[in-house]
C-alpha cells in the first residue's frame, strides 16, 4: 500500500511540474506572437523568452509586450 501511495504521489507531482512547464512555454510563446504584430522578433529575443521560467515574470512581460509600441520598446521595458 505504501508503494501504491508513493508512485501515486510521484504521479500527481509529474502531472503537476507538467501542467506548470506547458504554461510557462504556452505564456512564452503569446508573447513572442504579440510582439510579432510590433516589428521583427529576432532568435535571441525568442531565446531570452522561452529561456525564462518563471510564470510570474512572463506575465509581467506579457502586459509589457501589450503596451509596448515596438519590439524594441518591449526590450527596453524589460532591462
Amino acid at each position: 500500500m505504501l508503494l501504491e501511495e508513493i508512485k501515486r504521489e510521484e504521479y500527481v507531482s509529474g502531472k503537476a511540474e507538467g501542467k506548470a512547464e506547458g504554461k510557462v512555454e504556452t505564456k512564452a510563446k503569446d508573447i513572442a506572437f504579440i510582439l510579432s504584430y510590433k516589428g521583427h522578433v529576432s532568435e535571441s529575443i525568442r531565446y531570452m523568452l522561452e529561456g525564462e521560467k518563471d510564470l510570474d515574470v512572463l506575465e509581467g512581460w506579457l502586459k509589457l509586450a501589450v503596451e509596448a509600441d515596438s519590439v524594441e520598446d518591449f526590450v527596453s521595458k524589460i532591462h
